[in-house]
């Protein structure tokens, strides 16, 4: 039972920590050893200088608040799936439910990505496809979108955050047509929990 869940929801980091290296190499990295992203607008923690407090707008949340598990619940992972799914398994940018079942292979994965300016997104995003075999641009969703066949995801730019999403069912298929259907539905969802 365990092989089978740790199987699964390897699959699924596999495909995000992919675009997560994507969204690292749009970045550029730093060379002044400080760990700031030297001023490209990469996805950074922020602090305040000496003295100073944190500010952020009234009434706004912040996107530093919103985690990829805040775009999809354990509820609406289920029902897609039409099966019931564990508790999300968490990383930095990234959340995973993996079906309960140990004869089941299907998850529902997310990766979120979010940056100081749309520029930095687009151009994570654009690097990101820039690397994927035949991707096939997807009209309607966020700024721009595209499939991407090999992973199985649908990676979504919408202003300064950039979304990937993948959906495989109880063979743990994502690239299927079934999985890029399902992906495309959950994607409305998703998208409207962006700040």
């Amino acid at each position: 039972m365990e092989v089978r869940n740790l199987f699964v929801k390897m699959m699924a980091v596999v495909a995000i920590a992919m675009l997560s290296l994507f969204a690292f190499a749009a970045c550029g990295g730093d060379d002044d050893g400080d760990g700031g992203d030297g001023g490209n607008g990469a996805p950074t923690a922020t602090e305040p200088a000496d003295g100073e407090e944190p500010t952020e707008a009234p009434d706004e949340q912040s996107s530093e608040d919103v985690t990829a598990c805040d775009l999809v619940t354990k509820e609406e992972a289920a029902e897609l799936l039409g099966e019931p799914v564990d508790d999300a398994d968490t990383g930095a940018a990234s959340c995973v439910y993996s079906a309960e079942s140990i004869d089941s292979f299907a998850s529902v994965g997310l990766g979120l990505f979010s940056f100081e300016t749309d520029g930095a997104a687009n151009t994570s995003f654009d690097e990101g496809k820039a690397q994927v075999d035949s991707p096939e641009d997807l009209s309607g969703l966020g700024d721009e979108a595209y499939w991407d066949p090999l992973f199985g995801s649908v990676d979504i730019r919408q202003g300064r955050h950039f979304v990937t999403i993948s959906v495989a069912f109880a063979d743990g298929d994502s690239a299927s047509a079934e999985g890029m259907e399902a992906a495309l539905a959950l994607a409305e969802t998703v998208l409207s929990r962006l700040p």
